[in-house]
């Protein structure tokens, strides 16, 4: 069986935020790969790198049910627009504190903490969006590339992180993520 991607050449609007995600989702497994290496190279401690999924999942989590209230009720493209700013600047701060002489580690908790909080946000909001850009025939075609996205993504994006990590250091891969959210913000702003 072959994906369907004819909604992706029949509406506009979803083929710029499936292609701004597309691109966003590959950044932020760069910096997945290169969040829990940070951690590892500044403290040589595996306990960090557990308790970092811990400052994780809490978040996401909580969050979470938190956006999928206010998905319903503003405005999905300007709730996309603020998250992708949000997340942009909170990876900013992990490519500054990767600069520092001394890198500090509270600092990537509590930055990976508030970019989960607003990741919390961000999903659901693509998700319902989703669902307004298309008819309701091409809900399972849509559905498929929406999974294509993210294995592809899971997939690719922490090989190009560990690649971009050898060649240009974790400032070079959250430089990177960085940028891949200015892609993101650009499809989203022309929609």
């Amino acid at each position: 069986m072959l994906l369907d991607v004819s909604p992706l050449s029949r509406y506009r609007d979803y083929r710029l935020l499936f292609i701004g995600q597309l691109i966003s989702f590959l950044g932020t497994m760069v910096s997945y790969m290169a969040v829990p290496y940070q951690v590892y190279a500044l403290t040589h401690s595996n306990a960090w790198v557990g308790a970092l999924g811990l400052v994780q999942l809490g978040p996401v989590v909580a969050f979470g049910l938190l956006g999928g209230t206010y998905a319903d009720r503003i405005n999905r493209r300007k709730l996309l627009l603020v998250s992708e700013s949000l997340m942009a600047l909170l990876i900013g701060g992990l490519f500054v504190n990767s600069l520092l002489p001394e890198p500090s580690v509270i600092a990537v908790f509590v930055l990976v903490a508030l970019l989960q909080s607003v990741t919390g946000f961000h999903r659901p909001a693509m998700e319902a969006l989703t669902q307004k850009l298309v008819a309701a025939e091409d809900y399972a075609a849509v559905g498929a590339l929406s999974s294509f996205r993210s294995s592809s993504g899971m997939i690719v994006g922490p090989m190009l992180g560990g690649l971009l990590i050898a060649a240009f250091g974790i400032s070079g891969a959250y430089l990177a993520d960085a940028l891949s959210f200015f892609a993101a913000l650009v499809c989203l702003a022309r929609m």
